[in-house]
């Protein structure tokens, strides 16, 4: 288990919302969570719980986008949105938080008779964790490498 885990059965963590980067103010109210989200169960959500990465003060959107342009029309966008998973057996569950990434591969029509794809995947809160500490530690030569072309005339 995480560091980070709210538990049904001991005290709750994780209840204050956070401050929002734009206005200051929390992202959403302290008892959003329990409000009506999971009704007839024993649960001690945190604050992110069912959260859609909207601040609800001022609006702002918590998502990280990008688009790069491939060869002329064809682009290739990126979505990281705030997301959770639910795990299951037959008597327990556990939600991770973390964000769902999306990959919208887009070639232009004009050259390229290969529809796009929408890949979508989530990745665990730890598993971003590790992800973002090795590319800025041990792995940032990852972030050192070119695209190149392979045009061969």
């Amino acid at each position: 288990m995480s560091d980070q885990f709210s538990h049904w059965s001991e005290a709750a963590e994780g209840q204050t919302p956070p401050r929002c980067s734009a206005c200051r103010k929390p992202v959403r109210k302290a008892q959003a969570a329990f409000e009506g989200l999971f009704p007839g169960r024993e649960a001690q959500p945190p604050w992110n719980a069912k959260w859609d990465g909207i601040c609800e003060a001022c609006g702002y959107r918590y998502e990280v986008t990008s688009r790069q342009i491939i060869i002329g029309k064809s682009e290739r966008k990126m979505a990281a949105r705030p997301a959770s998973r639910s795990y299951k057996d037959a008597d327990y569950a556990v939600i991770l938080a973390g964000i769902e990434l999306e990959i919208d591969d887009a070639p232009s029509s004009a050259t390229n008779s290969i529809p796009g794809t929408v890949t979508k995947i989530f990745i665990s809160r730890q598993e971003l964790q590790a992800l973002s500490s090795g590319l800025n530690n041990e792995s940032s030569i990852l972030l050192q490498q070119y695209d190149w072309d392979e045009d061969g005339h």
